[in-house]
Order: structure tokens, then sequence, then C-alpha cells
């Protein structure tokens, strides 16, 4: 994870890096862009990583932990995640 100001220089060094997959989050809206073999990223509503976790629900747990307990926050992730897993 990193902290970028500026998202499209950022994502030009990752693709001159080989960096697969980019999770980008700025505080209101949270994004997946994977490299393609061109060189250049396109968004994705799923990781290629957790091909289980679409991004709409990252963003709603992320939503959610802006005003929820962190404890129970966490919880509820783990159990979501836990879940998805035994689809």
């Amino acid at each position: 994870m990193a902290l970028v100001t500026n998202r499209q220089d950022q994502l030009q060094i990752y693709a001159a890096l080989g960096v697969p997959e980019v999770w980008i989050c700025d505080g209101d809206v949270f994004d997946v862009h994977q490299l393609k073999p061109s060189g250049s990223y396109i968004r994705h509503d799923r990781s290629l990583t957790f091909p289980f976790l679409p991004t709409k629900h990252v963003q709603a747990f992320l939503n959610e932990g802006k005003t929820a307990d962190e404890t129970r926050w966490i919880r509820s992730f783990r159990s979501w995640v836990v879940r998805e897993l035994k689809r």
C-alpha cells in the first residue's frame, strides 16, 4: 500500500516495475487496477489476489469502518471473509 498525491505518475512507476495489481483508496473510493500486457493499468471490480472480494464490498466495509467500533468492524469483516471462502 502506498499513499500517493499523483495517481497517474504512481501507476506509471508501478507499471515500469511490473506490479501486476495496484489497490488505490483515496478515502472515499476504493479501486483495483490490473496491469495489461501493453504496460498500462485498467480498473477491475475484483482483485487477482482475492477474486472473491468485489471492490464494492471493500468500499462498503471501509465506509462502515469510518463510524463503527473498530473491534466490531474487524470481526464483521473477518466473518464475512470466512463465509465467502466457504462458498
